[in-house]
């Protein structure tokens, strides 16, 4: 649905340098988004949601990678990250990216 908004290929490309990159690019191409559809406008703000959900998750997936008393939770909450950045695409519109990189 919002997809016609983005700015597909650079999205794509910016996750090749890494999730901080990529949620940066998502960022900035949904803050460009001006829509009156209140469909889309719904989609927006739950991607907006998703992207600083994902944003709060990359920040303790690198605490549980670094503190060896938070270890135990990694592959959990990488497993979460992980469902939470398919989610965000398939809001966007642009799930066909994983298959594609």
């Amino acid at each position: 649905m919002l997809r016609k908004y983005l700015d597909y290929e650079k999205i794509k490309d910016s996750y090749s340098y890494g999730d901080i990159v990529w949620l940066e690019e998502i960022d900035r191409e949904l803050n460009k988004i001006i829509t009156g559809d209140k469909e889309e406008q719904i989609a927006l703000e739950k991607a907006d949601t998703m992207s600083g959900l994902i944003w709060a998750m990359n920040d303790i997936i690198i605490q549980t990678e670094n503190s060896k008393y938070l270890d135990k939770y990694y592959d959990k909450t990488h497993d979460l990250y992980a469902e939470m950045k398919v989610d965000l695409t398939e809001i966007l519109g642009i799930d066909s990216m994983w298959e594609e990189i």
